[in-house]
């Protein structure tokens, strides 16, 4: 099928042996040759050889497949919208996918408490999702697990997965295996006999809190987009970026792993926007881009001409692009293009690959520094190193800003320090790198979620950025634990959440009666009529 198949998608895209041998610099005789060789099908004769194989692994075949099954229930008579699962965007290209159904979803499952780097993993992962879905949801959301590797899922660990994935802009979650069958064992919250466990009483509880917050009415607010290009990500496996396996037996060896996604140094930043509590989506540099007041590049300098004037396009119409990286100039294929920095008015920068110290705010740091912007003008410059040499330009261009740093900006000391520079539109922030919040309004409410991805329990003052011109009476509760917090000058207020735990904070007008904590006998007297079973030691 392979064979079929992968001769199939080389002849719709070249035509002939003769169009492959220019491109890949090889010598075929013809198709069969092509797919019965193993190099050329695992994509190790050279980088255009191997991208036509991700192309037809993670676009070709998956839409081929995906559209000859929609033929399929169309011949016979279904007229309802479809959908489709997914997995991860090293099997699967999300954004093509969605070309041959209405919607599209993805398969989650988080480990246990999201130890170490997986947190950031899942955050990318989650908010592409989001950014490319039409509707943003997980038909198969993990709950009860047989899956070993994933780790338990009690219901410590389901509130805070659920949580994470609504924070991160996803708008509906399938429970998968809410109730238990024959070969899905541990932590359901109904067992395949129809008793309910523990966990139960906990989701109830999840459900409670969404409901009393209105949750379908909020909107998540984030002004801010990481680009993301799926030839970048390929490009990184080419050169031999690779998930390691992780053991089956200790979950915390996921802290420790290289991830697919984990090109540089798109990845890092991704890790610093999160400690540096900056709200932000992963977006397909292919999606809608004018979402965004504020677009960050840290990847390659690899980008075909239309995205780069994609690119141009968007600085022009009024966006803010903030290179954190150099500037791409470069196609896919690596042949030289200049669109994006003729059409931006650009100097790419010259290279230089070394420790310096750079004047940010009077205050002299430490980083590294990749270029300098020797004809920037005067009025363009805004960071300098100690030297004197521009490490970082400014420009208007049409009715929007690009701005470049030619220096790391990792550190979250400097990270901050370039927020404030590039003036990054924010919502919510924390003080505390272990809490992740975002902000979610409505016309009468707002609402905090907060995230302690640490293994204790953390202090955070959160500040909510935008005037929200709050009446003096104004109500803010914990929901979970129903407890009242205090709106201090400048709209902040401390919390202190327990250890891999959510806070989710509620601001509406006074209510005179604070509401009593939600025990478990109390769930289960919301149940008392439905005909489940309130035991459950056992189970």
């Amino acid at each position: 099928a392979h064979d079929l198949y992968f001769s199939r998608f080389l002849v719709e895209k070249y035509g002939s042996v003769e169009s492959i041998n220019k491109r890949w610099e090889t010598n075929f005789k013809n198709f069969e040759s092509i797919v019965k060789n193993k190099d050329a099908c695992e994509g190790t004769l050279s980088w255009l050889n191997y991208m036509d194989v991700m192309e037809y692994k993670t676009r070709y075949f998956p839409r081929w497949y995906i559209s000859s099954l929609r033929k399929m229930y169309e011949k016979y008579g279904t007229d309802v919208p479809l959908m489709t699962n997914n997995t991860f965007f090293i099997l699967q290209d999300w954004y093509e996918l969605q070309k041959e159904v209405e919607f599209i979803g993805l398969d989650y499952y988080g480990y246990y408490l999201l130890p170490g780097d997986s947190y950031y993993w899942d955050y990318l992962t989650l908010s592409l999702n989001n950014n490319i879905n039409n509707f943003p949801w997980s038909p198969e959301f993990q709950c009860g697990s047989s899956m070993t590797l994933f780790g338990p899922t009690p219901s410590q660990h389901q509130k805070l997965v659920t949580f994470f994935a609504l924070a991160s802009g996803m708008r509906g979650v399938n429970y998968y295996m809410f109730v238990e069958r024959e070969r899905w064992e541990g932590y359901c919250p109904v067992t395949e006999t129809g008793k309910i466990r523990p966990e139960w009483y906990a989701h109830k509880h999840f459900f409670k809190v969404l409901k009393d917050i209105n949750w379908v009415s909020l909107k998540r607010q984030c002004s801010v987009g990481l680009l993301w290009s799926q030839e970048q990500y390929w490009r990184f496996t080419y050169e031999g970026g690779r998930k390691y396996n992780i053991q089956f037996d200790d979950y915390t060896e996921v802290a420790s792993r290289t991830y697919e996604c984990a090109q540089q140094p798109m990845w890092n930043y991704v890790k610093t926007l999160i400690k540096s509590d900056i709200n932000f989506d992963g977006v397909d540099i292919r999606t809608d881009l004018t979402k965004y007041p504020v677009l960050i590049y840290a990847g390659t300098n690899l980008l075909d001409a239309d995205l780069q004037k994609k690119l141009v396009e968007y600085v022009k119409g009024g966006g803010k692009l903030v290179f954190l990286s150099s500037t791409p100039d470069k196609e896919y294929n690596e042949s030289s293009c200049s669109e994006l920095v003729k059409g931006l008015g650009l100097e790419c920068g010259e290279d230089v690959q070394k420790r310096a110290t750079v004047v940010i705010a009077d205050k002299q740091v430490e980083t590294y520094l990749f270029a300098t912007f020797k004809n920037a003008l005067p009025e363009e410059i805004f960071v300098k190193t100690a030297d004197g040499e521009a490490c970082a330009v400014r420009k208007r261009v049409g009715k929007g800003e690009v701005i470049q740093f030619g220096f790391s900006a990792l550190e979250n000391e400097v990270f901050n320090e370039v927020v404030k520079l590039a003036d990054l539109p924010l919502h919510v922030q924390g003080d505390n790198p272990w809490v992740q919040t975002s902000l979610h309004k409505s016309d009468n409410a707002v609402v905090v979620i907060a995230i302690n991805r640490n293994t204790k329990e953390e202090t955070v003052k959160i500040k909510i950025l935008p005037d929200l011109t709050l009446p003096e009476d104004v109500w803010i509760e914990e929901e979970f634990a129903h407890t009242k917090l205090k709106m201090e000058d400048g709209q902040t207020f401390g919390i202190t959440i327990p250890a891999n735990d959510v806070a989710v904070i509620h601001i509406r007008k006074h209510e005179k009666v604070i509401s009593e904590p939600d025990s478990d006998e109390q769930m289960r007297k919301l149940f008392k009529d439905v005909g489940f079973s309130q035991k459950s030691k056992e189970e």
